[in-house]
C-alpha cells in the first residue's frame, strides 16, 4: 500500500509496494529548401476552443485534433504546423499533469547554462486506449522537456534530426528557474534525434528517442475508492485500481489536477491523508521506461471519489495486545490480540503495519498474525469496519522487535501430550520453568500447522477437539520482557513414556494434575459406580491412607478454600511419590516421569 510522500496489500494475517515522432517519410517536409512551415503565434494565456475536431486560437483555426487535453490555456510560444507535423506549447492542464510526473526533481543555480536536463517522453500513440481523431494522420505525441536555471532573452531553437523545426521563447523571468516544454504531434514511428539549441551560448541538447505506434504496457483499470477515518490522520483517501499486462514501470498519482507522488508499476493502491469531505478528482499515470531508457507514457486513470469525513459512531477494537511470536530478521511475526466492542464488524477488522493497511480479517475475529515484517514495522493497529464507509478510529500499539526469543525455558522437561479417542480429544501438559502470561496453541496435521487460540492466564494443561489421533500439539508460551511480549520456540508435544512407579497425590484422574476432574472422579467412584482408579493411592488426598468422601472434600478446599496442598507434597509444591509393594496403585502418573 502506498500512501502520499510512501510501500503493500498483501494478507499477512492468520494465513493474514513518466512525449512526438516522426519517421524518414516525414523527414522531406523539414529539410533545406523546402517551403517555410506556417507559423501561428500564440500570446500568453491564450485560449484555445474545440469544434468538434478543429483547434481554434483567436478566432483563426490552428490545427485538427479531438483530443480533450488540448482544451486549456496555452502557456506561452509558438504553434507550428506542416503537412501533420505539429509542434505545440502545452496548455495549463498538460503542464499541471504531464511534467510533475517525469520532471526529476533537479534545479540549478546558473553557473553560466541558459538550458539543462534535457529530456524526451512520448506521451501518445496511433495505436492505443487515449487515440483522438486524427484524420488518418499519425496521433503519436513526443514531449520535449528541459530546465531553464537562468534567464534568458533569445528563443529556443527545436531541431528534429539535425533539422530545425520551429522556436519557442523562454520562460518569463519571474518562473526562473522552472520547466519548459514542447510537444511533437503527428510523428510517424522510428528512431529520431531531439535537440534544443540556445543560440545566444550555443549551448545545443540532443537526445536520441525510438518513437512506437503502440503502447507497449496496459493502462490501469476498475477504480474503486475508499474513505478512511482515523482520530491520528484524519480524513484519508484510499484509491485503488487493477493493473493491466504488462504494467508500467511506475505510475504518477494526482489529487485534484495537483501531483503527489511517484509509486512502482505494480501498486495497486494508494493512500491520499488529510484530503477533505467533497467530490475529489484522481488521475493515475502510468510510465515505462526500457532498457535504452526511453520512457513512455500511457493514457491516465481519471475517476472522481465522494467522501464525506464524518467521523462515526463504530467503536474501535480495544485492549490491543502484540506479543513477537516469529524471530527471524527481514521475516518476524506478530501476534495481536484485542477485543471487539461490536458485536460484528460487517466490513471486517483491517490491520495496519506503520500506518499502512495490509490487509483484513473477519469481523468476529479478535486474533491475527503479522508476518513478515521488517525489523523497523513495529507500528500495528487494527480497525472495525461497521460497513457502509463507516470505520472506526485506528488503535496502534509498538513492538520492539527482537533477532531471537528471550523466553527460552518455559517448561521443565518436555510437554507431554495424548488423545482421547472416546471423544476426539488432544491434550497437552507441562510442568512449568520461567514464568508465562499465557501460551498460543497450534495443531499439528500431517504437515500443516493451524493456529487453535491463546490462552491468556498461566495454565499447566490444554485439551482440543475434536482432533484426530495423530494430531499433535504445538504449544509456544508467552512471557512479558520489560514492556513488551514475546513468544518462546515453538514446542511440539510428545507421547508420554511408559508410566512410571510414581504418583502424583491427588491426581485421582490419572492424568497427573490435582484440578476439579479429581474430585469429581472420586465422587463418581465412590456414588455413581463410576471406573476404579488405576491409582487409589494417588486419590488418598488427606494422606489417611483410606478413599472416601474427606478425600473429595480435600481437594476441592485445595482448589478453591486456599485449604492445605494434599498429603506427600514437599512444602507445598507436587511431588511425585515412589509406588511400593504395600500402596495399590496399579499404573503411576506420565507427569512424574519429568
Amino acid at each position: 500500500m502506498h500512501r502520499a510522500g510512501r510501500r503493500t496489500e498483501s494478507e499477512v494475517w492468520l494465513l493474514s509496494p513518466l512525449v512526438i515522432a516522426f519517421v524518414a517519410g516525414f523527414l522531406s517536409v523539414v529539410e533545406a529548401g523546402e517551403s517555410e512551415p506556417a507559423v501561428v503565434s500564440a500570446r500568453q494565456d491564450e485560449t484555445f476552443r474545440l469544434d468538434g475536431e478543429k483547434v481554434f486560437a483567436d478566432g483563426e483555426e490552428v490545427f485538427a485534433d479531438g483530443e480533450e487535453g488540448l482544451s486549456g490555456r496555452v502557456s506561452g510560444g509558438t504553434l507550428v504546423e506542416r503537412d501533420g507535423l505539429i509542434l505545440r506549447s502545452l496548455t495549463a492542464n498538460e503542464r499541471a499533469t504531464l511534467l510533475p510526473s517525469v520532471v526529476n526533481d533537479r534545479r540549478h543555480e546558473g553557473g553560466g547554462a541558459t538550458i539543462a536536463d534535457f529530456q524526451v517522453l512520448q506521451v501518445s500513440f496511433t495505436i492505443g486506449d487515449c487515440v483522438g481523431n486524427c484524420t488518418g494522420r499519425p496521433c503519436n505525441e513526443v514531449l520535449l522537456l528541459w530546465v531553464e536555471p537562468e534567464p534568458k532573452v533569445e528563443q529556443i531553437n527545436i531541431f528534429l534530426d539535425q533539422v530545425s523545426i520551429g522556436t519557442i521563447d523562454p520562460l518569463p523571468p519571474q518562473a526562473v528557474p522552472g520547466v519548459h516544454a514542447v510537444i511533437f504531434s503527428g510523428i510517424r514511428a522510428g528512431d529520431y534525434t531531439f535537440a534544443i539549441e540556445s543560440p545566444g551560448n550555443g549551448i545545443r541538447l540532443e537526445q536520441k528517442f525510438s518513437v512506437i505506434d503502440e503502447q507497449p504496457f496496459a493502462d490501469p483499470t476498475e477504480s474503486t475508492c475508499e474513505e478512511i477515518l482515523a482520530p491520528m490522520v484524519g480524513c484519508s483517501l484510499m484509491v485503488r485500481w487493477k493493473n493491466g499486462s504488462p504494467a508500467p514501470t511506475r505510475y504518477g498519482v494526482f489529487l485534484d489536477g495537483e501531483f503527489r507522488a511517484t509509486i512502482p508499476g505494480d501498486s495497486e493502491e494508494f493512500l491520499f491523508e488529510n484530503v477533505g469531505p467533497g467530490e475529489r478528482r484522481v488521475q493515475i499515470s502510468g510510465i515505462t521506461e526500457i532498457d535504452s531508457g526511453d520512457r513512455y507514457r500511457g493514457c491516465p486513470l481519471h475517476f472522481t471519489c465522494a467522501i464525506d469525513c464524518n467521523f462515526s459512531n463504530c467503536d474501535p477494537p480495544a485492549g490491543l495486545l502484540l506479543c513477537q511470536t516469529g524471530f527471524r530478521p527481514g521475516e518476524h511475526e506478530v501476534q495481536a490480540r484485542w477485543t471487539n466492542t461490536e458485536a460484528k464488524y460487517v466490513g471486517g477488522i483491517h490491520g495496519f503495519v506503520n500506518g499502512q493497511r495490509v490487509g483484513t480479517l473477519s469481523g468476529t475475529l479478535e486474533s491475527g498474525f503479522f508476518q513478515p515484517l521488517l525489523d523497523t514495522e513495529n507500528r500495528i493497529g487494527v480497525q472495525g469496519d461497521c460497513g457502509a464507509g463507516n470505520v472506526s478510529a485506528i488503535v496502534e500499539a509498538t513492538i520492539d522487535l527482537l533477532p531471537e526469543s528471550p523466553h527460552v525455558r518455559p517448561v521443565r522437561g518436555e510437554v507431554l501430550c495424548g488423545h482421547n479417542s472416546d471423544i476426539s480429544q488432544s491434550w497437552a501438559q507441562w510442568i512449568p520453568e520461567d514464568p508465562s502470561i499465557g501460551v498460543s496453541v497450534h495443531l499439528r496435521r500431517a504437515a500443516q500447522l493451524f493456529f487453535v487460540g491463546t490462552i491468556l492466564e498461566p495454565v499447566n494443561r490444554v485439551t482440543v477437539s475434536p482432533t484426530l489421533p495423530d494430531d499433535r500439539l504445538v504449544l509456544q508460551f508467552l512471557a512479558r520482557v520489560g514492556k513488551h511480549c514475546y513468544g518462546s520456540p515453538r514446542i511440539e508435544c510428545v507421547e508420554p513414556p511408559p508410566p512410571p512407579n510414581a504418583f502424583l497425590p491427588g491426581a485421582c484422574n490419572g492424568q497427573g494434575v490435582v484440578d476439579i476432574s479429581s474430585a469429581v472422579f472420586i465422587l463418581n467412584f465412590l456414588f455413581l459406580d463410576g471406573g476404579t482408579p488405576l491409582c487409589l493411592i494417588a486419590c488418598d488426598c488427606n494422606g489417611d491412607l483410606g478413599l472416601d468422601l474427606s478425600d473429595a472434600l480435600c481437594v476441592l478446599n485445595f482448589l478453591f478454600l486456599n485449604g492445605p496442598p494434599p498429603a506427600r507434597w514437599e512444602n507445598g509444591e507436587p511431588t511425585c511419590v515412589q509406588v511400593t509393594p504395600v500402596m495399590n496403585c496399579e499404573r503411576g502418573n506420565a507427569i512424574c516421569a519429568q
